[in-house]
Parts: C-alpha cells; sequence; structure tokens
C-alpha cells in the first residue's frame, strides 16, 4: 500500500509498485531486452512546481514515444520502447529516474531526442545539469536504487533494507511502466522463475 495524502500525493511507493518495478526489470532481461541506461531529469533545476512535474513527464513520455515509434518504421533493431520510471522529491527537489532499454549505438539519439521535447514543452534551454543519462551495467541494482523510495513496511521483504530512503512527498503519478513491460505484458508472456529466498 501507499501512504497517500489528501491533496492526491504519496509518501512512499507502495507494495505493488516496487513489485512492478523489480518485475520489470527482470522481464525486459528475460526478453534480451535488460534495461541499459537510466536517465534522471531534475525538475528543481527546471524551475518546474511540483504539482506540474507528473503531467509533464508524461508529455514528454508521450512525445518520446511518438518518435520511437516513427523511428522503429525505419528500423525495426529499435524493437519497443521499455521503460519504468520513478518520481522522487527529497528535500523538496522533485526529479524524476527513467530506466530504459537502449539498443547500441543509439543511447546519444535517445538522449538528444528528450532534450529537444522537453526544451520544447518547458519553452526554455535546458540546465545543463537537468538533464542526466547513464550506462546500467546491473540492472537489478539499479532498479534497487530507483525503489528506494519504497515504503519501510517493506524493506525487508524486498531485500531492501540498506537502501529505503525518504524520497520525499509526490503529487500524481509516482511510478508507471511501459506496455511491453506492464503487468499484462508480463502474465500473457512471461513465466517468473521461483524465489530462491
Amino acid at each position: 500500500m501507499t501512504t497517500n495524502h489528501p491533496t492526491g500525493s504519496t509518501a512512499h511507493l507502495g507494495y505493488a509498485q516496487i513489485a512492478g518495478g523489480f518485475h520489470a526489470t527482470r522481464y525486459a532481461s528475460a526478453r534480451g531486452h535488460p534495461m541499459t541506461h537510466m536517465l534522471t531529469i531534475n525538475f528543481n533545476r527546471l524551475d518546474v512546481s511540483e504539482d506540474q512535474v507528473s503531467s509533464l513527464f508524461r508529455e514528454v513520455r508521450l512525445r518520446v514515444a511518438r518518435a520511437w515509434r516513427y523511428a522503429r518504421l525505419r528500423d525495426e533493431l529499435l524493437g519497443t520502447f521499455d521503460y519504468f520510471h520513478v518520481q522522487d522529491n527529497p528535500n523538496s527537489k522533485t526529479n524524476v529516474h527513467w530506466a530504459l532499454h537502449i539498443p547500441p549505438g543509439r543511447g546519444l539519439w535517445f538522449e538528444k531526442l528528450v532534450l529537444d521535447r522537453l526544451a520544447k514543452l518547458i519553452g526554455s534551454n535546458l540546465d545543463s545539469d537537468a538533464v542526466k543519462m547513464t550506462t546500467v551495467t546491473t540492472p537489478g541494482g539499479m532498479a534497487k536504487y530507483m525503489l528506494k523510495g519504497a515504503n519501510p513496511m517493506f524493506a525487508s521483504h524486498f531485500h531492501m533494507s540498506d537502501w529505503v530512503a525518504n524520497r520525499g512527498t509526490v503529487i500524481g503519478r509516482r511510478f508507471g511502466t511501459s506496455r511491453s513491460l506492464g503487468r499484462t505484458a508480463r502474465k500473457a508472456n512471461w513465466v517468473r522463475k521461483a524465489s530462491t529466498s
């Protein structure tokens, strides 16, 4: 369960969201499309108010997904647009972490795509530190990092006791996955291995 507030905000990631992040990460690897990058957008540096971040990031995702689909028509190797995202607000510094599978050789293209769409949406040039993309070598470790805003009551269940931290109150959508990695896709196409812990 998430800890809800009257304003439609949450203080933590709930059980289903935490599980969804880990399952999306494992399913991506099982499909042969492991998470390869994490892109972080620091909306605080862009002077975007906390109550606008969720809707603005949704629009960024929609525009990037549209461009991805168009590019895929010319390059089938691009594959589906696979990701999950988590919004944080530590110390009132709102940011979004976006875990992605980006095929080899397309990282710079994708980063430029996000920068271009985001700049158009906010109507100004971006602060040089507002968007950072890093290469992921251990998808499971990246998932734990992204999901560290988990409700502490679930920390031991997910083996995250050393990771959980106060990631602030978030207005709007705190977590989401692409359709290609979401619950419906996983249920239809994936048989999870039994836990050994």
